[in-house]
Formats: structure tokens, sequence, C-alpha cells
């Protein structure tokens, strides 16, 4: 009898735990409209950094081999309000830097040159708070030349504005003067040195 309610008690725990792994006994992350997309829309309506911050809490640290299970209209609604995100990112909200790292992982080619190019520029506007949070975040970020050689979209077709612009990220990276963040100013340097403006 003993056996058949220990049985019983394991059969329903399986199934309470089915849903978070495929079929494979992969662990599976869910972003869906009613966890990432309330949050998101939550933060559009009136950004601030707690909201930020539950975002942040939201979004994969990373994919550690789980399968990311996307809603398609979660990623939408990023896109089109993402220049939300990037005006908090210029006030001075740190969460909100961060939060950028992590779209990262849930990221399609439309919001990775989206995300790149407010990181690309928030470089020179504040180098020391972005190298820090590169730091922080750097196993998020596969390709991380396309960060550093994303320029405005006004610059397209000017490669002496897209050479001004390499020239005075360099400086701002040498500038940083900070031990703690000499390997990453290094990496940084080095693939920035290596962008076409041509």
């Amino acid at each position: 009898m003993r056996f058949f309610r220990l049985l019983l008690i394991a059969i329903f725990g399986f199934i309470i735990f089915l849903p978070t792994f495929n079929l494979y006994g992969q662990a599976e992350i869910q972003i869906n409209m009613d966890n990432l997309g309330k949050a998101w829309q939550e933060f559009v309506a009136a950004p601030s950094p707690e909201k930020a911050q539950a975002i942040y809490d939201i979004l994969p640290n990373g994919i550690d081999g789980k399968e990311v299970r996307l809603q398609v209209d979660v990623r939408n609604l990023v896109n089109q309000s993402i220049n939300v995100l990037e005006s908090q990112i210029f006030s001075g909200d740190k969460i909100s830097l961060r939060v950028a790292f992590r779209l990262f992982t849930i990221a399609d080619d439309i919001m990775t040159q989206s995300i790149s190019v407010i990181l690309g520029n928030y470089l020179r506007f504040n180098c020391s708070v972005f190298l820090t949070e590169l730091k922080s975040h750097r196993h998020l970020v596969d390709n991380l030349s396309l960060i550093l050689c994303s320029f405005s979209v006004s610059m397209a077709g000017d490669p002496t504005g897209m050479e001004l612009e390499k020239k005075t990220r360099l400086k701002a990276i040498d500038y940083v003067d900070l031990d703690e963040l000499k390997d990453i100013k290094k990496e940084c340097s080095k693939l920035l040195k290596k962008c076409k403006t041509k």
C-alpha cells in the first residue's frame, strides 16, 4: 500500500514539473506575454529602475543549454518600443543598461542590431559604466565587435563620420583608468581598432 502511495506521489510530481522540460529532459525557459510582455508594457507606460529590474529578473542570465520558448508577440513588443529603453539608459538608469545586455538572450536580428547601436553609442556617453556592465554581462554577448562597430543610422554612407566616431570611442576607452577594467578595456580596444569604416 505504501509503495502505491509513493508511486502516486512520484507521478504527481513528474506531472507538475513536466512543463519545464522538453522531451529530451532539457530544461526550458518560458517567456510570454504573461511575464515579460506584461512587465515590458508596464515599463514602457512609466519607465523606472524598479520596472526595469522586473524585466531584468525575468530575462535569462544566459541559456546554459536550456531551450528558450519565446512568444512571438513579446519580441515584436520589445522591438517596437526599444527607444523607451534607450531613453532610460541615456538618462543614467543602470538597470535599463543591464536589461539591454540580457535582451541578447532573446534577440532576433532586428533586436540585436538595435541593442548593438544603443550600446555602441552609450560606450562614448559613459564608458566606465559601459565597460563595468559589459564585464558583468560579457557571457551574454556572442559578437562584441557588433556592438563596438555599430554606429548611428545617420552615419550610414558617411565613412568620415564613422571614422571620427571610432576614434572618439577609442579615446573614451583609453580614458578609463580602473584596474578591474583593464582586461575588458584591452579586448574592446583591440576589436574596435579592427572596425571597418570604409
